[in-house]
């Protein structure tokens, strides 16, 4: 198995004396690969432990003989011990690399274990074709009649990670199916925080010639901390033109501790990188000047969980393209002309895997912006009335209006306006100080008659400064409108705030809130709210009603059918204990989805039975 000891074992015929399995694994006191088949690159003082076992039908092991791997030097007798329950009256002879023991006494319930001491590792570094694989060839039996055993026992000696950057024309590395192990930086903990881990290690700085980064794919959880220093063995496998390590299991991430040099980005232009795919590919890169050609910065949520994005942007005519991955937190969209630093990563569908290079920036700090103007809400959705069902909600919120680059030495004065028109009143302009980079205003949600049948409206807020040379600034508000509900007692039940609904406004009243049934003012009410990006619904459940089942599920279309309401992507849990309100037991939950990207919608559906 990668990563843990390897074992050998001789398959001589069933009956025959001499036959046994072999463990070897690293017993330097020091190493952090201990009781692993794994060895540092080019270092002195190692110790190579080989563990000879008997089995079921081998009789008594007598003889072995090790070949150890000419690339590994400081061979000495005088370094070599056996021990354990089988090491018999052990004699020890070497002729050139060749061990040999003789007097063992090795059964299935007595194993003998021989150490050799004092070995110098190869340099890895300065040779592609080098993987670092070095067997021990290992034969056993009975004194004269030695038998190699028929499975391979393997040290895995670091590699730099140029060493898979050899590739073939297709550009697929030379290395795809051994195991290896390399040693680097994280530069990216996880670009798939839902279901496995995909992370980047990186060691040294790429120069164009020689690979410096690479993809660690693993169906394990919380494997890396970015900035920390890794040895991981894996199995080398070519994704889509990506070269990624798969690990299997946790054992095989070592953990070295806080790095003391974290490599830093490398400004490249579009041409460099995609000129040298292969040498840049899993390395932290800089690219500036970028604007957007198509694409929408956001993840995608329209299915059931959200998947990444690809927006292209260019440079002087030529192409990129930025991957928004899930896991990245780099939301918000740059102010173009921007510099964006990422992961360079690769995706081409079929071979030949010579193009399809992205860059992956990991969180918000990657994203430099040009000059601009920058607008964000407090609140991204209003209500038109504080009248609604379930308590109603603001129907202002604060607008920030920031000017990001362009200096802060004078006043600005921004204008402000919306479209469709008539829907938020606010002021037609903010001055943003002298010495300050923001200002405020509200923005108020109009009551008026006309409403979309979906029940709410788009309004994008446009913010200019004329002379600044300060680009244009835009953002999106949602104006739920409230003329679309207005429920009487006894018809369907309002879906503004939760998207509850029945035939039976009081069997809600009964489910929800502990009150008298037949009433509309439950006196634990829902209350909506959206936190750390997610759409958070807080509502009560009555306890103790034989056959109530309550799901919530969450839908991208308030309109949408029964089949267009999931529960995909839905947390609900109970918080805390039950409480007594109204001599009743009611249940605290609350319900959340991410609201990154497309709209969200959240509903508690009940269900007598």
């Amino acid at each position: 198995t990668p990563g843990q000891v390897n074992a050998g074992q001789n398959l001589g015929a069933t009956g025959v004396q001499g036959t046994g399995t072999l463990a070897i694994a690293n017993t330097t006191a020091s190493s952090p690969f201990l009781t692993q088949n794994i060895f540092p690159k080019a270092t002195a003082g190692q110790t190579v432990s080989l563990t000879l076992t008997g089995t079921l039908s081998s009789g008594t092991i007598s003889s072995m003989s090790v070949v150890v791997p000419a690339a590994f030097t400081g061979l000495n007798l005088g370094n070599v011990t056996v021990s354990g329950t089988g090491a018999g009256t052990a004699a020890t002879t070497l002729s050139g690399s060749t061990l040999t023991i003789t007097g063992l006494a090795v059964d299935q319930l007595n194993p003998a274990t021989v150490n050799i001491a004092g070995l110098t590792t190869p340099e890895t570094a300065g040779d592609l074709t080098k993987d670092g694989n070095y067997p021990f060839t290992v034969q056993t039996g009975v004194e004269g009649n030695l038998s190699p055993l028929q499975l391979p026992t393997v040290t895995v000696v670091t590699i730099p990670i140029a060493n898979l950057g050899d590739v073939d024309a297709n550009g697929v590395s030379l290395d795809v199916g051994k195991t290896v192990a390399v040693q680097g930086v994280c530069m990216e903990e996880n670009f798939n925080s839902t279901s496995s881990t995909s992370a980047y290690l990186q060691s040294g700085q790429p120069n164009g010639v020689l690979k410096a980064g690479i993809n660690i794919y693993s169906g394990q959880r919380s494997l890396f901390v970015r900035g920390n220093e890794y040895v991981v063995t894996g199995s080398v496998l070519n994704y889509n033109g990506l070269t990624e390590l798969v690990v299997a299991a946790s054992s095989q991430v070592v953990q070295l501790g806080t790095a003391t040099e974290v490599p830093i980005p490398v400004t490249l232009t579009i041409a460099e990188l995609t000129a040298a795919h292969e040498a840049y590919e899993g390395s932290l890169v800089r690219v500036v000047g970028l604007n957007k050609v198509s694409g929408t910065w956001a993840l995608n949520e329209s299915g059931a969980f959200p998947t990444g994005a690809n927006i292209i942007l260019a440079n002087g005519g030529v192409d990129l393209t930025a991957r928004l991955n899930v896991g990245s937190t780099a939301l918000t969209e740059p102010i173009y002309p921007a510099a964006i630093t990422g992961i360079y990563g690769q995706f081409v569908a079929s071979s030949p895997y010579t193009g399809g290079g992205q860059i992956q920036p990991r969180d918000q700090a990657d994203i430099e912006d040009g000059p601009g103007l920058r607008l964000t809400f407090a609140e991204f959705f209003l209500y038109e009335s504080t009248t609604l069902p379930l308590g109603g909600t603001p129907v202002s919120s604060v607008l920030t209006v920031s000017r990001i680059g362009g200096g802060t030495s004078g006043a600005l004065v921004v204008a402000l306006s919306a479209s469709p028109t008539g829907l938020v009143q606010f002021p037609t302009s903010v001055t943003i100080p002298a010495g300050e980079e923001t200002a405020t205003v509200t923005v108020e949600a109009i009551d008026n008659s006309a409403f979309n049948t979906a029940g709410f409206t788009n309004v994008i807020l446009t913010a200019s400064a004329s002379g600044s040379g300060l680009s244009d600034g835009s953002t999106t508000v949602m104006i739920y409108e409230d003329e679309a509900s207005a429920p009487p007692s006894g018809t369907t039940y309002s879906e503004w705030l939760s998207g509850a609904s029945a035939s039976d406004a009081a069997f809600l009243d009964y489910v929800f809130g502990a009150v008298t049934p037949g009433t509309l003012e439950p006196s634990l009410k829902p209350s909506i709210a959206v936190t750390g990006g997610n759409l958070v619904l807080t509502y009560y459940v009555r306890q103790g009603t034989a056959g109530l089942t309550v799901t919530p599920k969450t839908s991208t279309d308030l309109a949408a059918g029964t089949s267009g309401w999931v529960t995909d992507g839905v947390t609900d849990i109970a918080v805390g204990t039950p409480i007594t309100v109204n001599s009743v037991s009611v249940q605290q939950r609350t319900a959340s989805v991410p609201v990154s990207g497309a709209k969200k919608f959240l509903r508690v559906e009940a269900v007598q039975q």
